[in-house]
This record gives structure tokens, sequence and C-alpha cells, in this order.
């Protein structure tokens, strides 16, 4: 299960993790547990007790899938959504060039 506070599940691309300071009580709490009982929405009222408004609107673009596979991370950065060296390059050079490094 992917985890609230220690997984990179959020969409943006920044940090992709939500911007909170961890306590003991959030260690334990899944994204999972942000749905409502039936799956099928975000539980809006924990949503913003627990997280910022700018996360909480990430986590409302993360979309909910109306088949409930399991929970899974995957590589933002290619198609697929699995790492493989060509995407982590092509990711190397455009975070370098961003920074005016050429390699």
């Amino acid at each position: 299960m992917i985890r609230l506070l220690h997984d990179p599940w959020l969409k943006e691309e920044a940090t992709f993790y939500v911007n909170i300071e961890g306590t003991p009580a959030l260690e334990d709490i899944r994204v999972s547990d942000l749905l409502q009982v039936d799956g099928m929405d975000w539980e809006n009222d924990l949503l913003n007790g627990l997280l910022a408004p700018m996360d909480v609107e990430c986590v409302r673009c993360v979309p909910i899938s109306l088949l409930k596979p399991s929970d899974q991370l995957i590589w933002h950065f290619s198609k697929p959504g699995s790492y493989d060296v060509k995407s982590g390059y092509v990711l190397a050079i455009k975070k370098f060039s961003s920074l005016g490094i050429s390699l």
C-alpha cells in the first residue's frame, strides 16, 4: 500500500510528496485511507483537515480508477509508467539543461 507521507505518489513534479511534517498519528496513513468507504471519491473533509490547500488540489487531480486495482508506484516520466535507463537519461539531460549545465 502507498503511504501518505513516505511514498512519492502525487502528480506534482517538484516533489511528488505531500508537504506536511510527519507526526506519529500520520505515519501509518495510506493513500487508500483518504478515499470514501466505497473507494469512488476522495474524502474531502479528511483531505482538508490533514493537508495544505495546494496538496489537496494535487490529490484531487489524481484519478481514481473504477476498476479498483491494487496500489502501485509508477515512473511518472515514461508512458508505460516503468523506469528504464533511457527515460532516466532523458530526465537527467532536461534537469541539467534547465540548470544551464551541458553534458
